[in-house]
C-alpha cells in the first residue's frame, strides 16, 4: 500500500499547508522515509481538474489565489525496489478567506491653508467593490506633529 498524507496546518489564506509521509509497501529508501518531488496543486472543486501552483516544496504558503478552491499534493519518488511512484493527496477542505487588512495610498495635494487634499485609493487583497475601488467614509483627522496625537478634524 502506498499514500501520501496531506497534512492541514491551516487551511486559510496566508497559512502554511505540509506534505505528510509516504509509506510504501516495496519499502522505502533508507526505510524510513523516502526522497521525493513534490508538485502541489489546485482545483475548483474537490475532485476537478488539476492545475499545478507554482513552485515543487515540501510545504506550499496558501495565497489569496487559492480562496475557495481545493488543494491536493502529488508526490514522485523511487521506492526501495528501483520503482518510480507518483501519488496523489486526498484534497484539503476548501481554502477560507484570512481579512486582509486594506491600505490607503498617499493623500494628495498641498498641504496648505485653503488647498484641498485627496484621500488615495483603497486597495484590498480580499477585492474591492466592483475590483477598483471601495466605497469608503473617510474621516480626516489633524495632529500638530507626524507622529504626534490625531485628532477628529471637524470641517465647517
Amino acid at each position: 500500500m502506498m499514500w501520501v498524507l496531506l497534512l492541514n496546518l491551516g487551511n486559510y489564506s496566508g497559512q502554511t499547508l505540509t506534505a505528510g509521509a509516504i509509506t510504501d509497501a516495496d519499502g522505502t529508501t533508507g526505510g524510513s522515509s523516502v526522497a521525493a518531488t513534490y508538485q502541489w496543486t489546485v482545483s475548483d472543486t474537490e475532485n476537478g481538474t488539476l492545475y499545478a501552483i507554482s513552485g515543487q516544496s515540501f510545504y506550499i504558503y496558501i495565497k489569496q489565489a487559492e480562496v475557495g478552491k481545493f488543494i491536493k499534493v502529488v508526490a514522485t519518488y523511487t521506492d526501495a525496489q528501483g520503482t518510480q511512484e507518483m501519488l496523489t493527496s486526498v484534497a484539503s477542505a476548501a481554502v477560507t478567506n484570512v481579512n486582509d487588512a486594506g491600505a490607503i495610498a498617499a493623500i494628495t495635494g498641498t498641504a496648505a491653508e485653503d488647498q484641498t487634499l485627496t484621500a488615495g485609493t483603497i486597495t484590498d487583497a480580499d477585492g474591492t467593490t466592483g475590483d477598483s475601488s471601495v466605497a469608503a467614509t473617510y474621516q480626516w483627522m489633524v495632529s500638530d506633529t507626524e507622529n504626534g496625537t490625531y485628532t477628529l478634524l471637524v470641517v465647517q
